[in-house]
């Protein structure tokens, strides 16, 4: 079993929730890119064929590396990224989500259940 920290990211859209992913440890740039690689692109590319949906997420750094905004600009037409300030957590919708959730009394009953405590 892997020991330290754990790194979830979420997607919602208009119609519902996309998949959770978990990593462990330090969750680095290179980790970021393989995520939009290997989860985001597939699915906004089934979800809105022909279009090209646009992708936010909160500025970490991780976000703002050269490497991953090289990825937006190699994909450009196929997923857009929005531009927005940074430290605006109004702004992200998610955010909300993950206060609803732990307000509500959920807990991560494993890497990728959610579970109602009692």
């Amino acid at each position: 079993m892997e020991v330290g920290p754990l790194w979830y990211g979420g997607a919602i859209y208009w119609r519902g929730v996309g998949p959770l992913v978990t990593l462990h440890g330090k969750v680095k740039a290179a980790h970021y890119v393989n995520i939009l690689g290997d989860q985001v692109h597939p699915f906004v590319q089934t979800l809105f064929p022909g279009e090209c949906p646009l992708y936010q997420d909160d500025n970490a750094p991780i976000h703002t590396a050269k490497i991953a905004q090289e990825w937006f600009v190699e994909h450009e037409g196929e997923v857009g990224h929005l531009d927005w300030p940074p430290q605006s957590p109004d702004l992200n919708i998610i955010e909300h989500l993950w206060g609803y959730i732990w307000s509500q009394n959920y807990v991560l009953d494993s890497l990728h259940h959610l579970r109602f405590r009692h």
